[in-house]
C-alpha cells in the first residue's frame, strides 16, 4: 500500500496487482517498478517534473536498507551537493560525472523482472543504458548494461546501512579523490578480489542484506563511508568500477 500511495497514479492504482500477488509492479507514469518477490527491491528512474528532481536514473532501492535518502530539508547546505546527485544513489556514474537534468527514461517488464532504459544519452555518444532485476530462487539478480562510441569510466554504487564485512582485503586509496562528485567520500579503499565477492551488511534489526559480486576480477573495486540521512550518520558503499566502451555490472542481493 505505501508503494501505491506514494508513487502510483490513481489510474495506475486502480489496476495495481492485489496485495497477495507476487508480481511486479509497474508504474510507468512515474518510472517506478517493484519486485515484490522473493523481497521488496525497486528500480527508480526519474520523472519529468516539479516533484521529484533528484538525479536517480536507473537507480535501486533495497528498503529500508539500501534506500533513498530523500533529503534533510531543501535549505540543507549538502542538498545540492549531496542528497539530489546521482552520487548518493544506487545508480551508474560515467567519467565522474552525472547529467545536468533528469533525462527522460521508461520502466518496463522483462520477463518475470523489470528494467528501466534511458531514453535520452546520459553523456554524449552513450547508445545504451538500462538496468534489469530478475528474481533467482531467494536472490534478486541485477544486470546494468552500458554501451558507447567511445571509451569512459563507469562507476556502479550501492550504499547501504549496517554493519560492514567482506570476503577480500582492502588497503587505503586515493584513486576517487580527483573527481568532485567523491567529495563526500571518506576512508576509501581499494579491494583485492580474485574471485566472487561477498559483501554483508548487518542490521540492528537481525536481517542482513548479502550483495554477491560473482565475477569481481572484472572490476576495480572500492568501499567507502558516506552521508546518511540525517548527515551526521554514515552508510558503508560500494564501488565497481569498468573503463571501456560497454560495461555490464552482474551482482546478486539477498536478504538473510
Amino acid at each position: 500500500p505505501e508503494v501505491r500511495l506514494l508513487y502510483a497514479l490513481p489510474a495506475e492504482d486502480s489496476i495495481a496487482p492485489a496485495e497477495e500477488d507476487a508480481s511486479p509492479v509497474l508504474y510507468t507514469a512515474t518510472n517506478f517498478a517493484a519486485l515484490r518477490k522473493p523481497f521488496l527491491a525497486i528500480l527508480k528512474s526519474g520523472v519529468l517534473n516539479t516533484s521529484h528532481r533528484h538525479l536517480d536514473n536507473l537507480s535501486l532501492i533495497l528498503p529500508p536498507y539500501a534506500d533513498d535518502l530523500g533529503t534533510p530539508g531543501y535549505a540543507h547546505p549538502m542538498t545540492g551537493s549531496w542528497y539530489r546527485c546521482a552520487h548518493s544513489h544506487n545508480t551508474v556514474l560515467i567519467d565522474g560525472g552525472q547529467p545536468g537534468a533528469v533525462l527522460p527514461s521508461h520502466v518496463e517488464a522483462a520477463g518475470d523482472g523489470i528494467r528501466a532504459v534511458m531514453d535520452a544519452p546520459m553523456t554524449e555518444g552513450l547508445n545504451t543504458a538500462m538496468r534489469t532485476l530478475t528474481p533467482e530462487g531467494d536472490t534478486v539478480l541485477d544486470e546494468m548494461l552500458l554501451e558507447a562510441d567511445s571509451m569512459h569510466t563507469y562507476d556502479w554504487l550501492f550504499h547501504c546501512t549496517g554493519e560492514f564485512s567482506m570476503n577480500a582485503g582492502s588497503h587505503k586509496d586515493d584513486s576517487l579523490s580527483d573527481k568532485p562528485c567523491f567529495a563526500h567520500y571518506e576512508d576509501v579503499r581499494r579491494v583485492t578480489a580474485a574471485d566472487s565477492l561477498v559483501c554483508t551488511f548487518a542490521q540492528p534489526d537481525g536481517r542482513t542484506v548479502v550483495v554477491t559480486v560473482p565475477e569481481a576480477e572484472n572490476y576495480e573495486i572500492f568501499t567507502a563511508l558516506t552521508p546518511d540521512n540525517p548527515a551526521d550518520r554514515r552508510r558503508h558503499t560500494l564501488l565497481l568500477r569498468v573503463r571501456g566502451t560497454t560495461a555490464k555490472f552482474v551482482v546478486k542481493y539477498e536478504m538473510r
